[in-house]
């Protein structure tokens, strides 16, 4: 796997003349493979009914590892009092005169007092609702409410650490074998496929795509291609082109 230096990834930050644009990309396309840098779990809790005393949203965050540094998680109740009386180890919010006051005053707390791991921000158009993102990718994220089904939660579960996640690249020309085995078989060595495209070409040097229409699957890391129909099939000499997402 191609890595790129530090004075190439400084050129991918700023203006580059054309000669290091080409040297890079020649770099990137030499790569098998591209690390990524991983994707933080987010969620959302959303005030639909202004919160009353007693409800409460808890967050609770696992450590996670940023650059070889240790983040500690950490769990958060969130109780929403206007006369006091917060059940004892929990951070008190006061809810605000609107729905849209109330999640502002959330976000606040939640920056206050897990802003160290967690990221929570009330949003400028959907107003009632405050966006919630773990801080490092890989680490876990839930979200729970007691509140009456006033306040509504979402943990979507997207972390993924560092190095999880690849990007796999390859142009492969068919051959007649191909053809008469009637199924192309990628094996990305990849652990699981998040997602993946493929563009089936003329050829090499005539780039018309060709509307292939089999069905394309995957299991774990391996994509499979049986041959399609009609206009849709692959020939030798055909040209694929596949850019696929997945774990480690």
């Amino acid at each position: 796997m191609a890595v790129l230096t530090a004075s190439e990834r400084a050129i991918l930050t700023n203006a580059m003349p054309a000669n290091a644009m080409v040297n890079l990309g020649q770099r990137l396309a030499d790569a098998g493979s591209l690390m990524s840098a991983g994707r933080v779990a987010t969620g959302h809790i959303r005030v639909g009914t202004n919160a009353v005393d007693t409800d409460t949203v808890t967050i609770a965050a696992s450590g996670a590892t940023r650059d070889g540094v240790f983040v500690p998680g950490s769990t958060v109740t969130y109780e929403f009092e206007t006369t006091g009386g917060v059940t004892a180890g929990n951070i008190q919010v006061t809810p605000g005169g609107t729905a849209a006051l109330t999640a502002t005053a959330l976000a606040a707390a939640v920056g206050s007092a897990q802003g160290g791991v967690v990221r929570a921000v009330a949003h400028a158009t959907n107003t009632t609702v405050v966006d919630v993102a773990h801080q490092v990718p890989g680490g876990t994220l839930t979200i729970t409410t007691s509140s009456g089904g006033r306040l509504l939660v979402q943990s979507n579960a997207e972390g993924l650490a560092k190095g999880e996640v690849q990007l796999y690249t390859l142009r492969r020309t068919v051959t007649a074998e191909d053809v008469t085995r009637g199924r192309i078989r990628l094996d990305t060595g990849l652990t699981t496929l998040l997602s993946t495209s493929l563009r089936l070409l003329t050829s090499a040097t005539d780039q018309t795509v060709i509307p292939y229409n089999g069905t394309l699957s995957t299991t774990g890391g391996v994509v499979e291609l049986p041959q399609g129909t009609a206009g849709g099939v692959f020939a030798a000499n055909h040209i694929l082109d596949v850019t696929a997402f997945g774990t480690v």
